[in-house]
């Protein structure tokens, strides 16, 4: 009967450890399952992804020659205060000469 029993516990056992396997097996299919969906996503939009990088890295360029064009403009108009400044002096130091 002792026998018995543990035979039948044994077969019990090993039937649900088999039924865990098979579940687990049913999961990990469906895992790779979807898995392969994301490939398959993903390279579908590559090209997109591809486009906005280029769009950032475009924006970026972009983005440098506007404030590069903005410093120089910068410098550009302090220079031309700058001769104003000179034209106005020498412009008095005109009328002083004139007015001797």
């Amino acid at each position: 009967l002792r026998c018995f029993k543990s035979s039948v516990g044994e077969k019990l056992r090993r039937g649900r450890h088999e039924a865990e396997i098979k579940e687990k097996n049913r999961e990990i299919a469906l895992l790779e399952e979807k898995v392969e969906q994301l490939r398959t996503y993903l390279k579908e939009q590559m090209p997109e992804v591809e486009r906005i990088e280029l769009l950032e890295k475009e924006r970026r360029e972009y983005k440098e020659a506007y404030e590069t064009e903005a410093k120089e403009r910068q410098a550009l108009q302090e220079e031309v205060r700058a001769l104003r400044a000179q034209l106005e002096a020498l412009g008095e130091k005109e009328e002083l000469l004139k007015g001797e």
